[in-house]
């Protein structure tokens, strides 16, 4: 199903500053079983340190013990992956509504969920259009080049060696792009690791 800002789930609770929900999901699992999982997504009161006006918009499941914190790095198998991002989108709409001269900025975490993003966001770019006058791609932080070895988690000790003794060597510096590029519906990117690593919204 394409992304649909009328097709979201229902919010448990919004807060009145329109900074935090809390929504149900479905997951199946091999055995056919519906599992629900309870969901939030927080919208930080402070802009992100390197793009003004830009408020990094968070979700996964609640980090116990916090009132907005969150476990944005477990991975749940969405019954309907397209209804959770139109959710959080609407949320960002809603938003921005309120706060014209704010971005919204979403952040990849990593290579898969970024190329996740981007392809959605292309897939469903004339819907999106819509409701946002910018939807953009930004590449904020320095990438680590893979390493042709199996894997390609780093220790701690390889980290400490390749800032000490190969930094040079191990760091794709041309990677970096500050400015936002608007996302075109027809331009593809073949290389997982050349992707947009942040994105970001507004009216």
């Amino acid at each position: 199903m394409p992304i649909d800002l009328l097709n979201t789930y229902t919010p448990i609770d919004v807060s009145a500053d329109l900074r935090l929900m809390h929504f149900e999901v479905t997951s199946g699992s091999s055995k056919g079983h519906t599992q629900k999982h309870l969901l939030r997504a927080y919208i930080s009161n402070n802009p992100h340190p390197f793009m003004p006006d830009v408020y990094n918009l968070a979700f996964g499941p609640p980090l116990e013990g916090s009132e907005t914190g969150i476990k944005d790095k477990d991975k749940i198998k969405h019954d309907d992956l397209d209804k959770m991002l139109s959710t959080l989108l609407f949320f960002a709409y809603a938003y921005l509504s309120e706060h014209p001269t704010h971005y919204i900025g979403i952040d990849g975490s990593c290579n898969y969920r970024a190329a996740l993003y981007y392809r959605k966001l292309q897939g469903n770019y004339e819907t999106l259009k819509d409701h946002f006058s910018l939807i953009a791609g930004n590449k904020y932080y320095i990438r680590f080049k893979r390493f042709d070895k199996p894997g390609d988690d780093l220790t701690e000790d390889e980290i400490i060696e390749i800032l000490t003794n190969s930094i040079r060597e191990n760091i794709d510096f041309r990677d970096i792009k500050g400015i936002p590029e608007t996302i075109e519906p027809n331009i593809r990117i073949t290389n997982i690791e050349d992707n947009y690593n942040y994105f970001t919204f507004k009216l």
